[in-house]
């Protein structure tokens, strides 16, 4: 797998994705909800074994698919060993035919040690790399737990575009105090020196997180009202597509080439299997939409990595009506969109006079048979698409 192309930007929408958790963390960000833990006392031989093992339990199922994306999340799986990465990557290739564009993509976080481990990212396989910045200030990146500076950041950066052809950062806005014009000066200087993609995302407070006590108590103060959050979003528009990086998804910016292909397998309701605790999947099989997920406890995900893949406990059969939800809630984030077709598959259809309003209302564009949100619906996605379910049964 060392030998694993450089991705192309296309995408078969036949490809299998593969995601790979790597639960672990140096530390837990505030604004943080993901399935982490700190790493401490990792038993990175015992890890190894159990990816692995893990996917050696797809042996014989899905044949005739062909892997098109793998994608390292977590946590931090910059953290991980070189040789367990180059591990998992030999796993999957003797269970599956990999495309010769294969896009393997891994999360880093920009500190001194990960960047040192770039260059052996890239001679076992990984072709993108996805650089966690979140600012270019110091001290916001203390406020967010981040334990990089600034210099850090950009270096990675440099370094990123120096071992891969492709290189994509994180960025968060709307951060506590934030001056748009601070958000500006960060995000041109990140795209100063970034690759073809970038992910930039308004902070929000997800419950159960540290950043959720904080402001239950009054001490998250300074968060953007609704009018300059909508500021904050057309500001980063504007700025990325006068640099040639288009918004292609809510939050995600690219150059035509530059689109996550595996990002993509979860916004077009593709096929993916995931390993590592908590982490989900969803295949089709026999013209039903099977979710499948892992236990997120790291200890018991251990100890049932031996189990059959598709065993009765992590396993749920969507229904047809919540396989099309998902279509449309995942499609309308696409700047594209979907083809209701999609949802004509699983019984379903918009309903006409809802679909009707929206349009009218300039949130919603219809073509055809095509369907997206304008550049105001972007803003209000949720909203529609609690105004556009329960769907039509045909």
């Amino acid at each position: 797998m060392s030998a694993m192309a450089r991705a192309n930007p296309g995408r078969n929408t036949d490809d299998l994705g593969i995601y790979v958790h790597w639960p672990f963390c140096d530390a837990i960000c505030p604004y943080c909800d993901f399935n982490v833990r700190l790493n401490r006392n990792v038993d990175q031989a015992a890890w190894k074994a159990a990816f692995v093992k893990d996917i050696q339990t797809w042996e014989g199922l899905l044949p005739g698919r062909r892997v098109g994306s793998i994608s390292f999340g977590g946590g931090t799986p910059s953290l991980m060993p070189p040789d367990t990465i180059s591990a998992i990557l030999d796993a999957i290739a003797n269970i599956w035919q990999i495309a010769p564009d294969v896009e393997v993509s891994l999360e880093a976080n920009p500190t001194s040690v990960e960047i040192s481990q770039f260059r052996e990212f890239a001679r076992v396989g990984i072709n993108r790399l996805s650089i966690g910045i979140q600012a270019l200030d110091d001290q916001a990146l203390k406020q967010l737990g981040r334990r990089h500076s600034s210099a850090e950041a950009l270096e990675a950066l440099s370094v990123a575009n120096d071992v891969c052809d492709r290189v994509s950062f994180d960025l968060i806005y709307g951060r506590p105090g934030q001056r748009l014009s601070a958000w500006e000066d960060e995000l041109c200087q990140a795209l100063a020196i970034g690759g073809d993609h970038c992910s930039l995302y308004q902070l929000t407070v997800e419950p159960g997180t540290p950043f959720a006590y904080q402001a239950s108590r009054g001490r998250l103060s300074g968060l953007p009202d609704d009018s300059l959050s909508a500021e904050f979003y057309t500001v980063t528009n504007s700025i990325c597509s006068s640099r040639g990086l288009f918004r292609y998804e809510i939050s995600n910016h690219s150059r035509l080439e530059g689109q996550s292909r595996h990002n993509r397998v979860y916004w077009e309701a593709g096929d993916w299997v995931g390993f590592g605790p908590g982490a989900h999947g969803r295949i089709t099989l026999d013209n039903r939409r099977l979710e499948v997920v892992s236990d997120k406890r790291p200890s018991a995900w251990l100890n049932q990595v031996d189990r059959p893949a598709l065993n009765e406990d992590a396993v749920d059969l969507q229904t047809a009506e919540e396989a099309a939800e998902e279509i449309l809630f995942s499609g309308l984030r696409l700047s594209d969109g979907f083809v209701r077709s999609r949802l004509h598959r699983w019984g379903y259809d918009i309903p006409a006079d809802r679909l009707g309003y929206l349009v009218d209302q300039s949130l919603l564009e219809e073509e055809g048979s095509h369907i997206r949100a304008t550049s105001a619906g972007m803003l209000l996605i949720d909203a529609i698409v609690a105004d556009l379910v329960p769907l039509n049964p045909l």
